[in-house]
């Protein structure tokens, strides 16, 4: 992986299958399994507010959105918030993630890479 012009990283989560990057522009994700890594841009006015990961999956919130990587499947998988919607709380296992928020409870599945509701 190369940093753009100007692109700092900022914080980041080292996991056993797994590395998750995050910078001032971009998301960068390692699948350790297939030795590739994958990026997702952050939008002009976006930023990571929290980054957690453990065992198969990692995630970063931003206030537009949840966005889960998985050691499994590879890639980003991004679901977005309404505009008043606010995370209350995340809570994860080795293949789940669970994030609640005042809308709703989204559960991201590393091995499956899909993100479903409960309202």
């Amino acid at each position: 992986m190369q940093l753009g012009v100007e692109e700092q990283v900022e914080q980041h989560q080292v996991l056993p299958r797994m590395l998750l990057v995050q910078t001032n522009r971009r998301v960068h994700g390692f699948q350790e399994s297939r030795g590739h890594w994958f990026s997702e841009a952050l939008g002009p006015n976006e930023t990571v507010h929290q980054l957690h990961g453990r065992g198969h999956v990692a995630i970063a919130i931003t206030p537009e959105r949840a966005l889960a990587f998985s050691a499994f499947t590879g890639g980003f998988f991004s679901i977005r918030f309404s505009p008043n919607e606010q995370v209350q709380s995340i809570d994860q296992t080795h293949d789940v993630t669970l994030v609640r928020t005042t809308v709703r409870q989204l559960a991201f599945r590393s091995q499956i890479g899909l993100w479903t509701e409960m309202r």
